[in-house]
């Protein structure tokens, strides 16, 4: 396993966690807090066994969550006339959990990252694919079409 995708697993780890965290800390129950925390808990698996599916999940999770992290603290700022404690939560959230799942989509385009999950073409050893099925459990390459 290569130490990009350690540090994925690390980092969707801390997002899990403190998901749970936050949801607990905000009083919700443990079966409230189950359908929140079946998507992270599904990617860690999915990283762990090198599913194709879950590293797509993973990147668009990833891209997802950096925008969050970027766009609520700004506008919770901008809306902010006095420093108040949820405020502060919100962006704190925004940050904690939507810069790790930025820096997972950054460690799951790292080429051997890419080859663990066998993302890389055999026959041109292209990088640029796409699913070739609804689970992706087909990959076909964009540059020579060659389906594996």
């Amino acid at each position: 396993m290569p130490p990009a995708l350690v540090a994925a697993i690390a980092l969707e780890t801390i997002v899990l966690l403190l998901s749970a965290g936050v949801r607990f800390m905000a009083g919700a129950a443990p079966l409230d807090m189950l359908p929140s925390l079946v998507i992270p808990a599904l990617l860690l698996y999915g990283f762990v066994k090198g599913h194709r599916l879950a590293w797509q999940w993973g990147r668009i999770a990833g891209l997802v969550g950096l925008g969050v992290a970027v766009a609520v603290p700004v506008l919770v700022l901008m809306g902010a006339q006095d420093a108040r404690g949820s405020q502060a939560v919100v962006a704190f959230t925004a940050i904690g959990i939507g810069l790790p799942l930025g820096l997972i989509a950054l460690l799951l385009g790292r080429p051997e990252v890419r080859d663990w999950f066998r993302l890389t073409c055999p026959v041109c050893q292209g990088r640029n694919v796409r699913s070739a099925d609804f689970l992706f459990t087909k990959a076909r390459c964009r540059g020579c079409q060659s389906v594996f």
